[in-house]
């Protein structure tokens, strides 16, 4: 499996060491067809099988999820000796935030896994797999008192889920090292509660018993499925103590078993709705399941008509992403044209409509390169919807007929006609002997009508004769204050005084 070299290792400085990591917090992820996973192990005392484990299947159309080769490698300088699988393994779990190593530069491979660095990394893994974590859990156990608080909330939410029963009904021994029996029983009910597919056969080894037990049906499916193989062709090796390396494997074949997502998408409108033929931005933003960002990524963004089915790609006509169509580059596929997330995870692009009313539903998504959009196949994508409002094609603007008192208040209104487009702005100017006497601006609600009053002038008691107001409403599209031409339409009407 190829790795970035160490020039492209990401580093920060941020790092936290795995017994004070804090919780990371999961979202339920759509669940897509789960493949098999083969599986080398690392250690030298381990049975070893011909085909590398974290190898992705179907070429140029694979989707990226689990382990592929587009993760980066992680910043330890202490796997260089580990085999290329071992090594990305703990590169692919280092990216999934289920380990942050020992310090910000080593993992300690060699070193045995605790009890409590085991609650973290399956609570972390299951998170990655979609399975929906319990928010306040708790446990019986008595001795997990003196542990932090993110140890204590993973062995809960274990316990609660059902994936560790404890060492006796109150005690947890979270500085017990781990055993390959152990895990197998851990990783298997993980498996299952994240609804993962297991098999109905399951390899037979001699040295766990009752082969009908669950402990001989966990060890005997993981290794059918290559997420943990045996030691040897008969026997299992249940006792043997799990190293952090061996984690890193058993792990990482989990998370590509399970097709976990490597990259968690999220798309930011510019606005919900705007005039058609307008034009605004939508920002997609890739980050790693550790929450880094994820630069790099090819990007595919489409547009379709809101309630159409995705999958056949029948984009809006009237839409445009960066001037051209609907898509960018070749539409509905990952290509070497479509934009790359950048140094910061995002990708920028603009959407515009022909002046037409319409729903859209923007999509964004990553994949293999080649990769076509299925709706149901990729889980990598996120969508967003706009509307495109057709502009209105009058003003309709009522005054008051008749002589209006002096001194009194005249009532103006004005309707927006032809457009469903409301809380758009309106000006009304008062103009009287070629001068400007009265400005007001208000909204148009949502039946797009807006109301106006003014005062009329006082004649002093003096017998004067009529005066005429001109007024005059027009639709402030840009909310300047300014009446800028025919683009922005106007209504008049006469307002008598006397």
């Amino acid at each position: 499996m190829s790795r970035t070299g160490a020039a492209g290792r990401r580093r920060s400085a941020a790092f936290t060491q795995d017994l004070r990591t804090s919780a990371v917090s999961w979202g339920m992820t759509k669940r897509a067809g789960c493949g098999l996973v083969a599986a080398v192990l690392s250690a030298a005392s381990v049975f070893v099988s011909s085909a590398p484990a974290l190898a992705q299947d179907g070429g140029a159309q694979a989707s990226p999820l689990g382990c592929p080769d587009s993760i980066e490698a992680s910043p330890f300088a202490d796997v260089s000796s580990l085999s290329e699988e071992a090594r990305g393994a703990i590169d692919c779990i280092f990216h999934y935030g289920v380990s942050r190593g020992t310090t910000a530069t080593t993992f300690s491979p060699a070193e045995p896994v605790t009890r409590t660095q085991m609650a973290r990394f399956l609570v972390r893994t299951a998170g990655a797999l979609g399975l929906g974590l319990p928010e306040n859990p708790s446990s019986p156990f008595t001795d997990t008192a003196s542990l932090d608080a993110e140890a204590r909330t993973a062995i809960a939410r274990l316990y609660e889920l059902g994936i560790t029963k404890g060492s006796s009904a109150q005690t947890f021994d979270p500085d017990r090292t781990v055993s390959r029996g152990q895990i197998a029983l851990f990783i298997h009910r993980m498996l299952a509660k994240a609804q993962v597919p297991l098999g109905e056969t399951g390899t037979a080894f001699a040295d766990l018993g009752d082969p009908g037990s669950e402990s001989a049906r966990a060890a005997g499916q993981l290794a059918a499925l290559r997420i943990m193989p045996g030691i040897a062709d008969d026997r299992f090796g249940p006792r043997i103590e799990v190293t952090r390396s061996d984690m890193a494997l058993f792990l990482a074949r989990s998370l590509q078993h399970g097709n976990a997502s490597p990259v968690r998408l999220t798309i930011e409108m510019g606005a919900d709705w705007l005039l058609a033929g307008g034009s605004t931005t939508a920002v997609v933003a890739a980050s790693k399941p550790n929450g880094d960002p994820y630069p790099g990524l090819l990007v595919d963004v489409f547009v379709v008509l809101a309630g159409s089915d995705p999958s056949g790609c029948l984009l809006d006509a009237g839409a445009q992403v960066n001037g051209i169509d609907a898509g960018t580059s070749v539409n509905c596929q990952i290509d070497h044209a479509d934009p790359r997330t950048d140094s910061s995870g995002r990708v920028v692009v603009g959407l515009a409509h022909s002046p037409v009313w319409a729903i859209d539903a923007v999509y964004a998504w990553t994949g293999g390169e080649g990769e076509v959009f299925d709706a149901v196949r990729v889980r990598n994508e996120v969508s967003a919807q706009i509307r495109w409002q057709a502009p209105p094609t009058q003003i309709e603007v009522k005054a008051p007929e008749g002589l209006i008192q002096f001194g009194k208040t005249a009532l103006v209104t004005a309707r927006l006609r032809g457009s469903r487009l409301g809380n758009q702005l309106l000006i009304m100017t008062v103009t009287r002997d070629g001068v400007v006497v009265y400005t007001a601006a208000a909204p148009a609600s949502g039946t797009r009508r807006a109301d106006f009053s003014y005062v009329g002038p006082n004649s002093g008691g003096v017998q004067i004769g009529s005066i005429v107001d001109e007024v005059k409403v027009f639709w402030d599209r840009n909310r300047n204050g300014v009446h800028d031409g025919p683009a922005e339409l106007s209504g008049e009407a006469i307002v008598t005084w006397g």
